[in-house]
This record gives C-alpha cells, structure tokens and sequence, in this order.
C-alpha cells in the first residue's frame, strides 16, 4: 500500500508501515530559529505609498544602503545591544530604521517595545503618522489586537499597540512615572535631543528608560536617533561618543579610494576638499557648477553619480566603543539618495546661511539649522564676551539717544528700523529700560537707555517708577528720521526682584507685557531652546528665558567685524552717540566658565558667571530685549504661517512686504 504526501513539490511515497523514515526526519529537526534580517524582511514585506514617498514601491534596500546596517543591529541575529544614529535629514532614517524595526518585531521577534519621544504631544504624533501607516501599508494592522466588545478595551491607541507576544508603549521622555513601570527587551529614544536634561527628582531620562530594560541582560536592544543641536547639551553627539563611531565612506568614480563625504574638508598639507560650486558675475550661484571634488585624486562627481557609489559604500569604525557591543553612526545629508535632498540644494541652504562672497555668517538661525540637519553635527555656541574696547566700537556718531534712523539703518543695515521692543531690569528704588529697534535679520540700533527712579514696590502713586512704565508702553511715540511712528510692540519684565509687584502690573495688560524668569537651561516643559511659556502666580502669562542661548549669541555678534560702505553682519548692535561708556561697561561683566563634575572631571556643562561688583543691567536689557523679538516672531510664524517654531527668513519676508508695527500718519 502506497500513500502520497502532499507537503513536498515533488511526491514522495512512503510506507506508511515504514517509521524509518519518520524517524529520520526527527533527527534532522533543528532547534536553531531561522529568521530573517531587519534589512530581508522590509525587502519582502514594506510597500511605500504614493503619499508618504518620493519612491513609492516596495522597499529597495539599493536605495539607501546606508541604512542596511544599521537595520539589522536591531535582527534576532544581533549581538549589538546599544546602538546611536546621529543625523542630518533627508536620509530616510526614521522610514529606514524606526518604522522597519518595528514592523519586524511584530511579525520576526515579538517582545516588550518602547517608543520614547520628546514630548507628549510629538509621540502620539510620531505613532499616527508613522507606525499606523506603516502598519496599513504592510497589511500588518490585523496583527494588533482591536478593542473588546465586552469590557471596551483595545490594544490599539496612540500610545499602546498590543500584538501576538508583546507590545509597544509609545511614551513622552516628559512622563517619569511610565518611564519608570514598564519592562522592556528593546527601547527605542528618538529626537533625543530635543528631550529635557532632566525629569526632576527622577534624574536623566535616558537613564531613566534605560532601566527598563535591565531585566534583559545581554539580549535587550537599546537605540537613540536624533539630529544633534547643540554641542555643550547634545545627548546624541554624547552617547555617538561612547560607541565605535561608525563613518559611511563610499569610492570616488574616478580613483576608487574611499572616504567620508563632507562638505567642506582640508588635508594635513591645506589641500581643499568636498562640495565646490562657481558664482556668475552677479553672485548668483551656477547650479550645473555643483559638484564633489574627491579628497584623494582631486577629480570631481556629481549628485546624479550616487547611483553608483552609494550602494558599494561600507561603514568603518573608527574608535573602540566604551561599552560592550555598542554600535554609533554618524551620517550628514551629502549622503541624501538621488531624487531626495541634493546636493544643489546643500548649496542653497548653505548660501542662505553663509555670505559666500564676504565668507562670513550671514544668518547667524539658519547656519546653525544647517549645521545641525545637513551636516548632522551638533553646533557649538561660543559665548566669551569681548572686551570693552570692542564694544564701545559699536557706539555710533550717525545719530543720538531717542532718534530712529532709518535712512542710515537701509545703507547700512540692509533695511528701516521695523519694530521697537522694550526690557526693564527692576531693582529696589529704580527700573533699568532699554529700548531697542530691530532691522532685518536681528541688526539692531539701541534707541534709549533710561531710569526710572523710585520705590518699585509702589504701584500706583503718581511718582512710581510703574507709572512711568505705564506712560512709555500705552502713551510713547517715536517718530523717525523719514516719518514713520512707532510705538514699543513687546516688553518683558524681569520678575526675579519684586515678583509679586512684577506680576502684578504685567496682569493690567492683556497683551504686549509679559514677566520673565532667567534660567541657564531650557525648563524640562520648554519646546524651544530659547523659552518657553508659563503662567506666573498671579495667573498671568509669563516667559523663562533660556538666557546662555542669548548670552552666547549676543557676545557672537559684538565679534563681528563691519566695513563701512558694506552692508553690517546679521545681529550687528548699534548704540547711539551720547551713550556714556560706563554703559558699555556692562557688557563685560559676565564671562562664560566650564562646570566639571567632581568624579570625572569632565565637562558637564558651560555657565556664564557675573563678575562680582561689576554691574550687568544694560546686557540684561540686551539680553530679555532679543528674547522679546523672538517671541514675536514665534508667534507670527504660528499664527500666520502655522510653523510650530521659528523661522527668520519667513518672518522678515513678512515684515517687509506688511510692514504691521509702525504707522505713517
């Protein structure tokens, strides 16, 4: 009797009182898993949509093979257990590595999963428009537990996804509590750096998620993603540090040897190196110009040759990871995929940063975002603060305390004076103003500098120095030099002396006066580096204010040298003739000091430090007044562009074209 079996291609018949057989194929059972790669299975099961992609199709791995290694540390196959991916944009990162991650640990490798972002708010976020997309896109949705006619409960919300042997919890790095109560195997931090230094009582985040997942031992698997911001802070470019400090280094088309795409780079011997490109006649870029100019021969390629050299690049380690298999990569947008972010527009970028022919910073925001997200480094605030000597070379002989000069700010400054902002200092029997007017691109002209003398506890005498804040915000006019009239748009309020008076008089107005509180860090709640909103005891709105961002940057802009007959650099001050120069004294009354921890000795972080007896209001008022511009432009980008953050180029465009803060009548 013959029996036929239908499980092979080809039939085989068997005795079916033959167990020769049955026995033989027992002993060839494996107790080896055969899984597939990260890098395999999003080849054989990731569709990209029209809507999410410039490449829809299924996932082709030749197109940014920059990310095959980096998927598969995260395989069942891995022995790495921590990973860093340090990263301009506009490489498919969070596409390539986040979302097939997760995908794979649904269908290859199910276990507890952690998703830590920055906020809240951006986590949720991150869920909705990513993971649930990617799950539709790969029929993969059925795979997650839906909601229980019975007891109502799902397994299936922005923060939780419940599938066939684990789960994934999205969380905020803002949320200590369920930080701290879950148990993980792999956990996954993303826009580290825009996470807060610290969660309180609680201590670093990081650290915080990482003991979820102690319980794991060698088989847990950790990454941290982010673009770095700033180099003193950057928790990206600290832990790219304690790995093996991968680079992806492709062959030149022309010699063959390999090296790391930069954008601008020099040899030992001063040999240039990286994107070169030709300006015409007019400065205008020649955008055919544009390409790489090899580091070892000197030939040069093109963005469209990526193709080619892309897929054949190999990432090399550079440094021994400080811990047990630990893996960082670092990856700048030159290596952007043909058809994404060229290096056309690098160049582009580049010149809206950087005055190419004057070759100097030219706006002071976008040169730091390209840092950050083209270069993939995090950008270090220098913030020493010149001497006297220097700054008293800013005081200008063109016009005096109280005049707005316009027809000298567009020679020199490249536009009018379009807005005025105003800061005070309180202290116990005076109120230290200045008021200043902003050109385009932060240029800035000082127009007073005043006291209000009196007991700043009182109020509502006639003789209060609030009374006199009262006349100059709500009464004061400033007529310029061509006509225009103006009156102050913003003040902020230094609430740290007299709080609850501060607050107080702040609440009478229901816009344009806010209080501030000075920190040197940005507050845990804080969505942008500079400040943040809060409301102050007496329910009213309020500000911190990150003040080593604007320290750092305003002593940047005293550096800065200017020819005249040439246009002023961005954020270049100007003060008016009839300043004392014991004002300008101010300014070098604080210096910048490194802080060490005391078991390391290692540099945690960098403060500026007043200098004692030496006053420092006037570069207070500097200080809160570049505050005050910036949140007026934070706000116009939100309300009239609906940009959650905050964008010059926009703003000023906006400015010019409206021109909203001054009248002609």
């Amino acid at each position: 009797m013959q029996a036929q079996l239908d499980i092979f291609k080809e039939p085989i018949l068997v005795d079916p009182l033959d167990y020769t057989w049955i026995q033989s194929q027992i002993e060839n059972l494996t107790d080896e898993r055969i899984s597939r790669l990260v890098s395999e299975w999003c080849e054989n099961r990731r569709y990209l949509p029209p809507e999410l992609t410039k490449k829809p199709g299924f996932w082709d791995n030749t197109f940014t093979p920059y990310l095959v290694e980096i998927m598969d540390c995260f395989s069942v196959q891995s022995d790495v257990q921590k990973a860093a991916f340090m990263k301009g944009s506009q490489i498919g990162a969070t596409t390539g590595v986040l979302e097939n991650d997760f995908g794979y640990t649904i269908e290859e490798d199910p276990c507890g999963y952690m998703y830590v972002s920055a906020d809240k708010q951006l986590t949720k976020l991150s869920i909705e428009v990513k993971i649930d997309r990617m799950l539709q896109s790969c029929n993969l949705q059925d795979k997650i537990r839906p909601a229980d006619e019975k007891s109502r409960k799902t397994g299936n919300t922005s923060t939780k996804k419940d599938f066939p042997g684990g789960f994934l919890l999205a969380v905020g790095a803002q949320n200590p509590g369920r930080l701290k109560s879950m148990t993980v195997r792999k956990l996954r931090m993303d826009e580290l750096d825009s996470m807060p230094d610290t969660l309180g009582d609680a201590g670093d985040p990081i650290k915080v998620a990482e003991r979820a997942t102690k319980g794991f031992g060698d088989t847990r698997s950790i990454l941290y993603i982010s673009t770095p911001l700033v180099l003193q802070t950057s928790k990206i470019y600290k832990e790219f540090k304690k790995g093996d400090q991968r680079y992806y280094n492709i062959p030149c088309p022309h010699c063959g040897k390999y090296q790391i795409l930069e954008f601008r780079g020099e040899t030992k011997s001063g040999k240039r190196y990286g994107i070169i490109f030709d300006l015409d006649e007019k400065n205008n870029l020649i955008e055919d110009s544009v390409r790489y100019q090899c580091k070892h021969c000197d030939d040069q390629f093109y963005n469209h040759d990526k193709t080619d050299f892309l897929i054949k690049g190999k990432w090399v380690p550079t440094a021994t990871p400080k811990e047990k298999n630990y893996r960082s990569y670092h990856l700048n947008s030159l290596y952007s995929p043909v058809g994404m972010y060229s290096w056309l527009q690098v160049v582009y970028d580049y010149m809206d940063a950087w005055d190419v022919v004057g070759d100097r910073v030219k706006d002071i925001s976008s040169y730091r975002t390209f840092w950050n997200e083209v270069l993939g480094m995090p950008y270090e605030e220098k913030g020493e603060m010149p001497a006297y000597e220097r700054v008293i070379q800013h005081r200008r002989a063109i016009y005096s305390k109280n005049e707005i000069p316009n027809k000298y700010a567009v020679k020199e400054a490249g536009s009018i004076i379009h807005l005025l902002t105003a800061s005070a200092d309180v202290h116990k029997e005076r109120i230290d103003v200045e008021i200043i007017g902003w050109c385009k691109y932060t240029k800035s002209y000082s127009i007073d500098w005043r006291h209000y003398e009196g007991d700043t506890e009182d109020l509502y005498s006639e003789d209060s120095p609030w009374q006199k804040m009262r006349e100059m915000i709500e009464n004061e006019i400033w007529v310029a030099d061509d006509g225009k009239r103006y009156q102050i748009q913003l003040t902020l309020i230094d609430a740290r002396y007299r709080t609850d008076t501060v607050y107080q008089f702040a609440g009478e107005y229901e816009n344009g006066v806010f209080p501030i509180m000075g920190r040197d860090t940005p507050p845990k709640t804080a969505k942008l580096r500079e400040f943040s909103e809060y409301t102050s005891k007496a329910g009213t709105p309020a500000f911190n204010l990150n003040v080593t961002v604007y320290k750092d940057r305003l002593s940047s802009f005293f550096r800065r040298d200017w020819n005249e007959g040439k246009l002023q650099p961005l954020g270049y001050p100007n003060f008016p003739e009839d300043y004392s120069d014991d004002y300008f004294r101010h300014y070098e009354s604080e210096y910048k000091q490194t802080v060490k921890s005391r078991k390391t000795n290692k540099i945690i972080g960098y403060y500026w430090v007043k200098i004692p007896g030496k006053p420092n209001h006037a570069f207070d008022c500097r200080v809160y007044n570049m505050a005050a511009l910036d949140i007026i432009i934070y706000y116009v980008c939100l309300e009239i562009f609906d940009f959650d953050g905050i964008n010059y180029i926009d703003f000023w465009q906006w400015v010019e074209e409206e021109e909203p803060y001054f009248t002609t009548g």
